[in-house]
């Protein structure tokens, strides 16, 4: 009896117990996850191509964007900790691991969700051409087999012209190293991605042709040279971390940054591996630092309002030994007047020209959300109508990029706007007229069209088109002197302007003139001029 009273107390011991080792067994999983971004990049040169001697075709001559079938690698491949044993490839330059088969895709983006884990050693919109194809082939024994595969693609795009360029891709069984291999080239392509990415396709190792560098960070889809024949990049996935680790350099991706705008952080030199962990912490004066909350990735995006030091924690959790990052300072450019609609720039009396621009590199940043908002950065500005501003006319003409123009109420709220051809000047320069707005606070927000940047000239004219309201005196008879030929007359004109302006009298007499007459003379006033 007691023994079987105290069984379900042993065996919730015993669940507890598998509960907790099976929580740790995931911990370890999770501290040793590969992802794309944590592969070893390197680069090399003096590279060969394989003759691709007895391969087959995946993908044949005269196809734009179509993709092949699914693919056998011929041996079971390994990535992110996932083991593949098919692929698809594109005729536009990129590998797509499992099933199902990739889908068109010529608009290349790093970040994209579609056609992922994708390899890609120069992704853009290609064509094989009339004489192109993609082909691939498995060599060596088991367990040293490689995959490779060539394309023979039109680069820049020719779906009508001969195949001009030649890359490889090889991906290699049990140490599931991928290299990309160049041979010669065409041209120089539009704008292509170079790298990999993972099942989640933030994690990627972009790849800048210029430089042969790669970020884990920044994603580059903009290459149009091509890496060179002989060129050789390569992903070796991450090994276990063992002993004290390195904590490298902190390296940002600006400095200065601008306030309140994010910038992103990461590490040169620590050590790769798996088992590894991180822990960002951050300084107001760079001796007192503390852990930032979530920030436990090998990177970090984030924003400051005032100048920061920046550090990583990186601790192997094989070993439990643990290194600190070369600190960093990041200093702040203050965000500047005229960013938002609650501190503009405020001018003056009218008229005002001012040169102005709206180039992120100087902090200026997409604040307006109102009706018409375009993505690119916008510059506030506030001005007065008063009552001497009958019409007022503002304008960008004469720009160095498509503007688009917003103008505002006092509460914020658009009352007329401009993208191009407006009533000032042709062409993607905008401008707008005013007739008789009411007297108040007004706003003219300048951005560009769609996230166009560059400099301008914010002119805002006015036209008085009140005249000055003038009385003259009523004709004036009087008795002259007896023996006199005259009288002397005293008369004034009154005079008011909606611009306040003074009147004054510019031409006639300020009193009568003699008249031989039987009757006393009959004067009028001369007519009075405004200033």
């Amino acid at each position: 009896m007691r023994t079987l009273t105290h069984l379900p107390l042993l065996l919730r011991r015993k669940t507890r117990l598998l509960s907790l080792l099976l929580l740790c067994m995931g911990v370890v999983a999770g501290l040793n996850a590969q992802t794309a971004n944590t592969y070893a990049f390197t680069t090399s040169t003096g590279a060969t191509l394989d003759v691709m001697a007895g391969a087959a075709t995946a993908i044949g001559a005269s196809v734009d964007d179509t993709p092949s079938g699914i693919l056998d690698i011929g041996f079971s491949f390994s990535y992110e900790g996932t083991a593949y044993t098919q692929f698809s490839v594109s005729p536009d330059g990129f590998i797509k691991l499992g099933s199902p088969a990739a889908v068109s895709q010529f608009s290349n983006s790093i970040v994209s969700t579609t056609n992922i884990p994708k390899l890609f050693p120069y992704w853009d919109d290609l064509a094989t051409g009339t004489t192109g194809n993609v082909t691939y082939l498995v060599t060596g024994s088991a367990p040293n087999r490689v995959l490779k595969v060539q394309w023979f693609v039109t680069i820049p795009r020719n779906t009508v012209g001969a195949a001009n360029s030649t890359m490889q891709a090889w991906l290699y069984e049990t140490t599931n190293v991928i290299e990309f291999r160049y041979g010669a080239v065409g041209g120089n392509s539009s704008s292509a991605s170079l790298g990999i990415n993972g099942a989640t396709a933030t994690n990627f190792h972009s790849i800048t042709s210029t430089t042969h560098t790669s970020s884990t960070v920044t994603a580059n889809n903009s290459n149009t040279i091509w890496p060179g024949s002989g060129r050789q990049y390569t992903f070796t996935p991450p090994q276990p971390c063992a002993g004290t680790p390195s904590g490298g350099a902190t390296v940002a991706s600006a400095n200065p940054v601008c306030s309140g705008v994010s910038f992103s952080l990461s590490l040169s030199g620590a050590t790769q591996g798996l088992g590894l962990a991180f822990q960002w912490q951050s300084s107001s004066d760079g001796v007192s630092y503390s852990d930032i909350g979530g920030a436990t990735n090998s990177s970090l995006t984030t924003t400051a309002t005032s100048t920061t030091w920046y550090q990583c924690i990186v601790t192997c959790n094989n070993s439990g030994q643990s290194a600190t990052s070369t600190a960093l300072m990041v200093n702040v450019t203050p965000e500047p007047v005229g960013n938002t609609f609650a501190n503009p720039i405020i001018l003056g009396a009218l008229p005002q020209t001012v040169p102005g621009n709206n180039l992120a590199a100087n902090c200026w940043t997409s604040t307006y959300s109102g009706a018409n908002a375009q993505s690119s950065p916008d510059v506030f500005y506030q001005f007065q109508v008063t009552d001497c501003n009958d019409n007022i006319a503002i304008s960008l003409c004469g720009s160095s990029f498509d503007t688009y123009l917003h103008i505002l109420d006092a509460s914020g709220t658009q009352i007329a706007f401009n993208d191009d051809n407006g009533p000032l000047c042709s062409g993607a320069q905008s401008s707008i007229s005013l007739t008789a707005p009411a007297i108040g606070t007004y706003y003219a927000v300048v951005e560009g069209f769609s996230s166009n940047t560059g400099n301008y000239t914010l002119a805002i004219t006015t036209t008085d088109i009140t005249p000055p309201s003038i009385t003259c005196p009523a004709n004036v008879v009087a008795n002259n002197d007896p023996g006199a030929c005259g009288a002397a007359i005293a008369y004034s004109v009154t005079a008011s302007d909606n611009c306040s302006a003074t009147v004054t009298q510019g031409m006639g007499l300020a009193s009568g003139v003699c008249s031989r007459s039987e009757q006393p003379p009959t004067l009028s006033p001369l007519p009075m001029a405004p200033a």
